[in-house]
């Protein structure tokens, strides 16, 4: 009986320490990415918008962009409502986005890592 527990416990350590491994590196995929979006002029069409884990992918010429848009105001929500041939404009490092969808203009921010 000891013997079992003792494996039980192994394997939960185990798999703690994977779990927190993955999260590691999730964080600082995630800031990375931030920091390329952040950092970019962003001014074109969307190619392709998708969710990822919470957060908003967008391809916008040659170039993705994640990023995690906050919602204010009751602006519709940016990860269902951007869509494919949308205009998105971000001068680097602003901290709002500008998207032309169906001819408005909606304003966004997002979270900074």
């Amino acid at each position: 009986m000891e013997r079992k527990k003792g494996a039980i416990l192994i394997l939960l350590s185990t798999f703690v320490l994977l779990i927190s491994i993955i999260f590691f590196f999730a964080d600082r995929r995630d800031k990375k990415e931030f920091l390329k979006f952040d950092r970019s002029a962003i001014d074109g069409r969307i190619i392709e918008n998708s969710i990822d884990q919470g957060a908003s992918v967008i391809s916008v010429g040659n170039h993705k962009y994640l990023f995690v848009p906050i919602f204010v105001d009751n602006k519709p929500d940016f990860l269902l409502f951007a869509e494919k041939g949308d205009s998105i404009f971000k001068p680097a490092r602003a901290d709002t986005l500008r998207l032309i969808h169906h001819g408005k203009t909606y304003l966004y921010t997002f979270e900074k890592f």
